[in-house]
């Protein structure tokens, strides 16, 4: 896992989530730019973004302080050890996340 932020704030994402992966941190974006993974207001303010928020919203979900560069939209990108893609999913917009079944279908 790749985010934007701060090193400290991968230490409270990990403690707050719980999670056992690995965190890493760039916030000079560089592998967002290698993944050509979209940055701007266009993916950030749009009516897919209210519309995905609003259902967010719903089910309990609230958003935080922003942690790292509020306007890149991030993905997913699938590895095997050797290093070769086997899934990419890029976001469209904020809130744009593929189905956990699909990513986890797509393991080889």
């Amino acid at each position: 896992m790749i985010g934007s932020g701060a090193p400290h704030y991968a230490k409270a994402f990990r403690e707050k989530v719980g999670s056992s992966v690995p965190i890493y941190t760039d916030p000079d974006l560089h592998s967002f730019k290698a993944l050509s993974f979209k940055r701007g207001l266009g993916g950030v303010f749009n009516a897919s973004m209210w519309k995905r928020g609003a259902e967010a919203f719903a089910k309990g979900y609230r958003q935080g302080a922003v942690q790292g560069d509020a306007m890149q939209l991030g993905g997913v990108l699938g590895l095997t050890a050797d290093g070769d893609v086997f899934y990419k999913y890029q976001s469209e917009f904020a809130g744009d996340h593929p189905p956990l079944e699909v990513v986890m279908d797509s393991i080889p």
